[in-house]
C-alpha cells in the first residue's frame, strides 16, 4: 500500500500568498463581505460616537433610602430635560432626629445629552 500525502488545507495557510491563491481559483477571502472601506462610515454610527453632554446638579430627598431620593429627583428633572442619560453622586447627607435617620439628602450630577 502506498502512503498518502496529508491534503493541505486552504484556511491553514496564512501568508499572503494565499488569499491570492483563493481569488485565482475563484474564491473570495475570508469575511469579505463584511470588510467596511476606511472613511465609508454610515453616518449614524459617526454621531453615536460623538456626543456632548451638560451637567446638571440636583439634590433629591427621601425618607426611606438614598436610591429613592435619587429616583425622586431624576424623575423630576427628566419632565422637563430629555435624553438624561447619567449621573454621578457628589455628596450623601442626611437628617437626624432622635438618634434616627428622618432624611436622606442625595447630591448628584446628571448629565444630558444635546441633541445634534
Amino acid at each position: 500500500m502506498g502512503r498518502k500525502s496529508p491534503r493541505k488545507s486552504k484556511v491553514s495557510k496564512t501568508d499572503d500568498s494565499t488569499i491570492e491563491e483563493l481569488m485565482e481559483e475563484g474564491d473570495t477571502a475570508p469575511d469579505e463581505e463584511k470588510v467596511e472601506k476606511p472613511g465609508k462610515k454610515r453616518r449614524a454610527e459617526a454621531s453615536d460616537n460623538h456626543r456632548v453632554y451638560k451637567l446638571l446638579d440636583l439634590v433629591g430627598t427621601s425618607n426611606d433610602s438614598m436610591e429613592l431620593a435619587i429616583q425622586t429627583a431624576l424623575g423630576k428633572a427628566s419632565t422637563t430635560i430629555r435624553h438624561i442619560d447619567w449621573f454621578e453622586v457628589k455628596e450623601i447627607r442626611g437628617r437626624v432626629k432622635e438618634g434616627k435617620i428622618e432624611q436622606f439628602q442625595v447630591r448628584f450630577q446628571a448629565g444630558f445629552r444635546l441633541e445634534d
